[in-house]
């Protein structure tokens, strides 16, 4: 007889309960989304920096052996 009572009561929460894990759920997915995005953005970035400075550091090398 207890055990119907728990049933139906977990029963009665669930429809309230059920929103609220999706919802942080959610939630969590954005973060973990825009961690991604700002290290892909910042190693983008720093290989394109790296590039840039590789092709300056070639140029000036180059400069210096024609002169």
């Amino acid at each position: 007889m207890s055990h119907e009572k728990v049933v139906g009561i977990l029963l009665a929460v669930t429809p309230f309960l059920f929103p609220v894990v999706m919802q942080i759920l959610g939630l969590l997915i954005g973060v973990i989304q825009a961690y991604i995005f700002a290290i892909l953005s910042m190693v983008y970035i720093a290989s394109a920096l790296s590039a840039e400075d590789e092709v300056h550091h070639t140029q000036t090398k180059q400069e210096g052996v024609s002169a």
